[in-house]
């Protein structure tokens, strides 16, 4: 194949007039007008921080089978501020604690959080979008390469997934670390590569700024942390925050924690988790290699750029995983 302008491989047409990557019936097709990435059954792609529309030959991971378009949107959420370089990732309503939270270990004193939504088709007209992943980006720059490279991809008719090499599962633990598979004792690995949602809300902030931002959790019926924070009634509750479109939208915000100081720090990102409850896990996105053979950055080969949490809206197969296999 010849290269072309994008540093991607040639095009082949196809039957509809579009234009098919590797393993026409397999891989992906683009439409020229709409620009609509489709994929069959056996793909699994990982759009984290992804625009534009996608097709899947079937419609969720529960294996119904249908066809779907989304149009994925990625929507900021702000600057979290993470000083002490472990993040938590936990729900903030169940789980939360001032000590002990899981979370891993990040490259950088801050993050941009992203959340990548997914808008469904006509026959679901008038539905939310829900949020696909959460993205913690750490390198905006590379970041922004890695997007530019995708819409290269799509204008050529190839795949703009995130290649697998580039993915890699994180483990959550108090110390926070990223997944080794023998640095681990198989009995705890379904435990700690899993974030467990079971309020339909996730959270993500800085280790010590849990015990820094937050007050004593008081076990006296009206003076813990649901009654004095989260829903007490009164406008500010964290309920009250992420039900209102005044700060960023519906199900997502972006906020001091209770004891932050005059700089509001430290904060607390709340967003909502795809359908709801779960066992999500996080992902580490890596620079990884072109078609050309070059980074889609000038960073080095295989630094952390982003984490991203997948809520499993974006269809895939249970037998080709985006990344590596996570146990049951």
């Amino acid at each position: 194949m010849q290269s072309n302008k994008h540093g991607t491989g040639g095009m082949t047409p196809n039957q509809h007039g579009g234009v098919a990557g590797p393993g026409v019936g397999r891989g992906i097709s683009t439409s020229p007008a709409y620009s609509c990435a489709t994929y069959g059954r056996k793909q699994s792609p990982f759009l984290a921080m992804s625009d534009g529309l996608a097709a899947f030959l079937h419609t969720s991971n529960d294996g119904v089978s249908d066809i779907a378009m989304r149009k994925l949107e990625c929507a900021p959420l702000g600057i979290l501020p993470l000083p002490s370089g472990v993040m938590c990732v936990v729900d903030p309503f169940v789980t939360m604690r001032r000590n002990g939270n899981p979370g891993v270990i990040v490259p950088g004193v801050q993050a941009q959080i992203w959340q990548t939504l997914a808008h469904f088709g006509e026959y679901r007209e008038g539905a939310r979008p829900r949020v696909a992943y959460l993205s913690m980006v750490f390198d905006e720059a590379a970041m922004e390469a890695r997007r530019y490279w995708q819409r290269g991809r799509r204008l050529d008719g190839l795949d703009p997934s995130v290649p697998v090499a580039a993915l890699e599962c994180a483990a959550l633990t108090p110390e926070g670390r990223l997944f080794r598979e023998e640095e681990w004792d198989a009995d705890d690995l379904p435990e700690c590569l899993y974030a467990d949602i079971q309020s339909g809300t996730i959270a993500v902030l800085d280790s010590q700024g849990v015990v820094e931002g937050m007050p004593e959790d008081c076990e006296t019926v009206g003076e813990g942390w649901y009654e004095a924070l989260f829903e007490h009634g009164k406008p500010g509750s964290w309920f009250d925050r992420m039900d209102g479109e005044h700060h960023y939208r519906v199900g997502a915000a972006n906020f001091p924690l209770p004891l932050a100081g005059s700089s509001g720090e430290p904060r607390i990102v709340l967003s909502q988790s795809g359908f709801g409850d779960g066992r999500y896990p996080v992902i580490a996105e890596r620079v990884f290699l072109n078609d050309e053979g070059r980074y889609p950055s000038d960073k080095t080969m295989g630094a952390i750029i982003a984490m991203h949490v997948d809520f499993g809206i974006v269809p895939r197969s249970p037998h080709n995983p985006p990344y590596p296999a996570l146990p049951a």
